[in-house]
């Protein structure tokens, strides 16, 4: 197979086989522990991200089921390819708005002042939970 004529996104990275199955010797059971970490993560993550909803923001209960699945529905890895010099203030919000901008994203939510306070970038709604919880309230 000839890797340069195939087409993947500039954000697909390689891994060396021998390096993810050194420790366990066998690559089949180093992918399966990967994928139970990962799992792990992301029920932790979830986890985090219902507790917050329902303490800090008293969500109702189908509001915290549907931002979960808008969100961890819809994540994954982004490796932006353009660099963004947007929030002078701090360099490092730059990465979200580029990770943002570069899979479409509708709205970026934070409670980071820094990007708040730009409010929109292109077609971008940056706004905090609780105003992103506001626009999924049935009217």
């Amino acid at each position: 197979m000839d890797f340069k004529k195939v087409n993947a996104p500039m954000s697909t990275e390689t891994r060396d086989l021998k390096d993810i199955s050194a420790k366990t010797g066998n690559i089949y059971e180093s992918i399966n522990i990967i994928s139970k970490r990962a799992n792990q993560i992301n029920a932790e993550l979830k986890d985090e991200l219902t507790r917050k909803l329902e303490e800090k923001f008293e969500a109702p209960k189908p509001i915290v089921v549907l931002v979960e699945t808008l969100v961890l529905g819809n994540a994954h890895l982004v490796r932006p390819e353009e660099s963004l010099n947007i929030v002078q203030e701090d360099p490092t919000d730059n990465k979200i708005l580029e990770c943002a901008q570069q899979q479409g994203a509708d709205y970026i939510v934070s409670g980071d002042h820094h990007l708040l306070d730009i409010g929109k970038y292109q077609d971008i709604q940056i706004v905090s939970p609780r105003e992103f919880l506001e626009t999924l309230k049935p009217e």
